[in-house]
C-alpha cells in the first residue's frame, strides 16, 4: 500500500475513532454542547475520507461526488467548536474549503480527472488548515501557549497538503499509487494531526475545569457573581486607574409583595431580568454580583460621584419604564444606594455598611430613588426635584435634572 494510502487510511481509522468518541462523552453530558459540534465535525471528515480512499460500497463516481466536499464541509463544525460563544463567532472563511470544490467543479471536469479532482481537493484542505490556524490564534479560549501550538499544528498540516498538490500537478497522476510521496512526510502529517487532536482535547479539558470553577461563584437564578465572589472580585477592581472606587447597591422594592401577589416564578423572572438590565447598562470593567435576596450589587471605577449616580439611576429608571412599557399589573421599582472611596482606601466592608445606609435611607424616602453617601454626607436624589419631571424629558436629561435638583451637595 503507498505511504499516501496508509496516510489516509491512518487518518480515517483516528478521525473515526474519536468522532465516536467525543458523540458518546455528549450523550452522557447532553449540556457539552461543543463535545458534540466537534465530534460531528470529526464524523464528516472520517465518513468523507472513507468514500475517498473507496472503502465504501458506493459506486465510484457517488463516493467521490460526496466524500470530497463532505470531508471539506468537516470544517464548519471543527471552527464551531472551537469558537469561544462568550466572545466570538464561527468565521465565515470556514465555508471557503466547500466553496472552493464546488466552484471548482463548475469549472474543470474534475469527476473526469483524478489529478484535477485531487490537486483542487487538497488545495481546498490546506486554506480549511489555515482557517483552523487563524482561528485558533483569534477565536480560541485557552492558554496562549496552547493557542499558538495548535496553529502550527495546522499550518504543519496546510504545508502537507499544499507540498501534496504541488506533487499532483507536476505528476498528473492517473492513480493515488503513481504519487510518490516521502515516508517522512506521511509522518510529520500524521504528528500534526495527533498533536492537533491532543491540543484541542486540552483546550476542552481546560474549558471544562473552568466551567466548572466559574458555576461554583455564580449565583444559579441570575448568573452573577454570588457573594463571596463579588468580595473578591470587589478587592481586584480597587486597582482601577479611576480616582474614585463607587459600589452600588440595588434592592428591588416590595419583592415580598410581588412573590406573594404573583408567585416565587414570576420574582424569579424579575431577578433575572434586572441583572440582564444591569448587564446591559454597566461598563465592561464593573463587577457585578447578587448580594442578598432582592439585591445586587456593583462595584467599579468612576471619575467622580455623578458619574455613578448617573448609572444608578440609568439602571432605575431602565427598570421602571419596562414595568411600565410591559402592559402588566406587576409593578417593579429599584433602591439605590451609593458609597464611594479613594483606590487606595476603598475596603469592601466600610463600603458597603455606607452603601447600606445610602439604600436605607431611599427606602425611607418612599423608595424608587437613589441615595449616596460621600464622607459624612448623604444625599438622595431627587432632592426637591418636581414631580412628573421624568414625563417632561427623555431619559438622560432627566437624570441630569434630578441630579441638579441637588445643589452642589455632589461636588
Amino acid at each position: 500500500m503507498p505511504d499516501l494510502q496508509i496516510a489516509l487510511a491512518l487518518h480515517v481509522i483516528q478521525t473515526g475513532t474519536l468522532a465516536v468518541l467525543l458523540l458518546g462523552a455528549w450523550l452522557g453530558a447532553r449540556r457539552e454542547v461543543r463535545l458534540a459540534i466537534l465530534g460531528l465535525g470529526l464524523l464528516f471528515a472520517s465518513l468523507g475520507l472513507t468514500m475517498i480512499g473507496g472503502w465504501t460500497p458506493l459506486p465510484p463516481g457517488v463516493a467521490d461526488a460526496v466524500g470530497y466536499p463532505l470531508s471539506l464541509f468537516a470544517f464548519v463544525p471543527l471552527t464551531v467548536a472551537l469558537a469561544d460563544s462568550r466572545r466570538a463567532h464561527m468565521p465565515a472563511a470556514a465555508l471557503i474549503p466547500a466553496l472552493i470544490w464546488f466552484a471548482a467543479s463548475l469549472v474543470l471536469p474534475l469527476q473526469d480527472s483524478f489529478a484535477h479532482r485531487l490537486t483542487v481537493y487538497l488545495l481546498a484542505l490546506s486554506v480549511g488548515h489555515l482557517v483552523l490556524a487563524v482561528a485558533a490564534l483569534q477565536i480560541v479560549r485557552g492558554r496562549s501557549r496552547q493557542r499558538v501550538s495548535l496553529s502550527a499544528s495546522w499550518i504543519l498540516q496546510a504545508c502537507f497538503a499544499l507540498s501534496l498538490a504541488l506533487t499532483v500537478v507536476i505528476v498528473a497522476p492517473d492513480k493515488a499509487a503513481d504519487i510518490p510521496t516521502p515516508s517522512i512526510a506521511v509522518i510529520l502529517f500524521q504528528i500534526g494531526m495527533i498533536v492537533s487532536l491532543v491540543l484541542m482535547a486540552w483546550i476542552h479539558l481546560d474549558h471544562s475545569q473552568q466551567n466548572h470553577a466559574l458555576q461554583g461563584r455564580m449565583d444559579r437564578l441570575t448568573g452573577t457573581l454570588n457573594r463571596q465572589s463579588f468580595i473578591a472580585a470587589f478587592k481586584a477592581s480597587t486597582g482601577s486607574k479611576k480616582p474614585v472606587i463607587a459600589l452600588l447597591v440595588f434592592k428591588v422594592d416590595g419583592f415580598r409583595a410581588i412573590n406573594a401577589a404573583s408567585g416565587p416564578g414570576a420574582g424569579d423572572a424579575l431577578l433575572v431580568e434586572f441583572a440582564y438590565l444591569c448587564g446591559a447598562h454597566l461598563p465592561e470593567q464593573a463587577v457585578l454580583g447578587r448580594t442578598g435576596s432582592a439585591e445586587f450589587s456593583v462595584a467599579l471605577g468612576v471619575e467622580g460621584a455623578r458619574q455613578a449616580v448617573l448609572l444608578a439611576e440609568a439602571i432605575r429608571l431602565a427598570l421602571e419604564s419596562r414595568t411600565s412599557q410591559s402592559g402588566t399589573t406587576q409593578k417593579a421599582t429599584v433602591s439605590v444606594g451609593i458609597a464611594t472611596a479613594e483606590p487606595a482606601t476603598a475596603q469592601f466592608e466600610p463600603l458597603m455598611i455606607a452603601a447600606s445606609e445610602a439604600l436605607a435611607a431611599a427606602i425611607a424616602r418612599g423608595g424608587n430613588r437613589t441615595s449616596i453617601k460621600t464622607g459624612e454626607k448623604l444625599v438622595t436624589i431627587p432632592g426637591e426635584a418636581p414631580r412628573g419631571i421624568d414625563a417632561q424629558a427623555d431619559r438622560q436629561v432627566a437624570i441630569l435634572r434630578r441630579i441638579a435638583a441637588t445643589g452642589a451637595t455632589l461636588d
